[in-house]
């Protein structure tokens, strides 16, 4: 498999993991470290994976995905999500820029950023 297909797969594994409100997946391809900024929300990997716990959403897309490799061991990804859930503030359109690092040959989110576009 492709590095920017197994990029995108961990992605959308990350995204179903969300969706469903599943922390454990969720937690172990997010680094407890990781900065996560969602909806202008600032908090840690491990405190996010504990607000997933709460999430259901009613559906979601990922499409046009671009990857780029920052250097063997640093990818960065873009992507848009449109998501539906009964919160307001989680539905819509986002841009969505994550970066993953190479952490003891598994690769890790380390860094998500969403803006709403829609």
């Amino acid at each position: 498999m492709l590095l920017d297909e197994k990029v995108i797969n961990m992605e959308k594994n990350m995204w179903e993991a969300f969706s469903n409100g599943d922390s454990t997946t969720f937690a172990q391809l997010v680094s407890d470290e990781a900065i996560m900024i969602c909806g202008g929300y600032k908090t840690s990997g491990a405190e996010y994976a504990k607000i997933v716990e709460q999430i259901r959403l009613q559906d979601y897309e990922v499409s046009d995905f671009f990857v780029k490799e920052i250097s063997a061991n640093t990818i960065l990804v873009n992507y848009i999500a449109k998501v539906k859930c009964p919160d307001p503030s989680i539905s819509g359109i986002f841009r969505v820029s994550s970066l993953w690092v190479n952490d003891n040959d598994k690769l890790k989110l380390l860094f998500n950023q969403d803006s709403r576009i829609g």
